[in-house]
């Protein structure tokens, strides 16, 4: 009876994102089975009964998995996004860009874009970053290796290996770098792209142009 009841609790869940979403125009939330996600443009409602439109499903395997709890009307639309399992190895032949003192490297192709984007990036020795934030995107850093100095809302943090830094949305950051190249794993969620959601408080560097 247990198992019976969650196709309701989980519409009830749905609606309570909904509700708590309010304006936003887009919203991603986990949905059952790996590597599957739902990711809703605008808002719209959910219901407990009718069944999901099996034309949206992206693959045969997604419509095995199409629930008959979840149903859209209206003008609004939910979708599935199928997302694959992905392993980036530590070379010099992956998508990267070189943007100023940054060579970026895209660990998550925008085709396979989900909840995130992950870059691994690397800041040649000796050099001080262009201060930016992100408007929507929270962002992670892990570094990787080498040493430098993380500037976040005008507040200094020295960086070593093994040190990891959350900024909200609206964080102005820099970095300034030493001796030695500085290489630091990049996670933004939402995602955020060189033409997407990166902004600057001074001139625009080459090679980044967001326009949202």
């Amino acid at each position: 009876m247990l198992y019976a009841k969650r196709p309701r609790a989980i519409a009830g869940l749905v609606d309570f994102f909904f509700k708590l979403a309010g304006s936003c125009s887009t919203m991603f939330f986990p949905m059952a089975g790996v590597g599957q996600h739902a990711m809703v443009v605008d808002t719209f409602e959910a219901r407990s009964e009718g069944s999901y439109p099996r034309d949206r499903c992206s693959s045969d395997r997604l419509q095995a998995n199409c629930s008959s709890h979840h149903a859209c009307h209206g003008t609004r639309s939910l979708y599935l996004k199928r997302v694959e399992i992905l392993h980036n190895g530590d070379s010099s032949e992956g998508d990267i860009q070189k943007l100023g003192p940054y060579r970026i490297e895209s660990l998550v192709p925008p085709d396979q874009e989900g909840q995130f984007t992950a870059y691994r990036v690397r800041i040649e020795p000796r050099q001080v970053t262009s201060e930016s934030f992100h408007k929507v995107a929270e962002e992670i850093y892990f570094v990787v290796s080498g040493s430098g100095v993380a500037v976040l809302d005008d507040k200094e943090f020295e960086l070593m290996a093994g040190d990891f830094l959350r900024l909200p949305p609206g964080t102005r950051h820099r970095f300034e770098t030493h001796d030695q190249e500085l290489i630091l794993l990049d996670v933004h969620s939402p995602g955020s792209r060189p033409d997407r959601d990166v902004f600057f408080t001074g001139e625009t560097p080459d090679g980044f142009s967001a326009s949202q």
